[in-house]
């Protein structure tokens, strides 16, 4: 009932189970990573752009700066790597090189299969948004946009949720 309620386009006959977690949601990676870099800048960062960091500079134990193909040398206080499915690779080497192999890098990749589906309107909105007014705004992602649909019991965990302010739904999953 009370699931059917909050997502009417999800058939939930065969369900015994559902979890809902207003808290949770998901961070588009694009507006996520430019809204770090400009708060970072905010902050006093500087972002060389195609600049190629070349290795790590270790000093006592510490990160404590990096080499460059364009600019040399930069030290700083704190680096950040930002490399996405290649930290592994690529970090994990430059920590080899440094004697810091030992440190663990929880990070694997996944291949997701992803399609997005547009049709005119918006789709992925809840007919009845208005109604969800009971609920802390914090809960209501996009104002009203259904909640985010994944099914753990599928091996590949097919999911589903709205896309593109709600105009698109993205449909995907983790495919081994």
């Amino acid at each position: 009932g009370e699931a059917s309620a909050m997502h009417p386009y999800v058939n939930l006959d065969d369900v015994d189970l559902v979890g809902w977690e207003p808290g949770s949601g998901f961070a588009d990676p694009y507006l996520t990573c430019t809204s770090f870099a400009q708060a970072a800048k905010e902050h006093g960062a500087v972002f060389f752009g195609n600049c190629e960091v070349t290795g790590l500079l270790k000093e006592g134990g510490r990160i404590r700066g990096v080499e460059t193909s364009t600019h040399g040398v930069l030290e700083a206080g704190v680096t950040v790597s930002c490399l996405n499915i290649w930290t592994k690779k690529t970090l994990g080497g430059w920590l080899a090189q440094i004697g810091a192999n030992h440190i663990n890098l929880p990070v694997s990749i996944e291949k997701h299969l992803l399609v997005a589906l547009r049709v005119p309107g918006q789709p992925y909105m809840h007919p009845n948004a208005c109604s969800w007014s009971d609920l802390p705004a914090s809960q209501v992602a996009g104002g009203g946009m259904l909640p985010n649909v994944k099914d753990l019991i599928q091996d590949s965990k097919p999911y589903f949720r709205a896309y593109d302010g709600g105009s698109s739904i993205l449909i995907g999953d983790n495919h081994p």
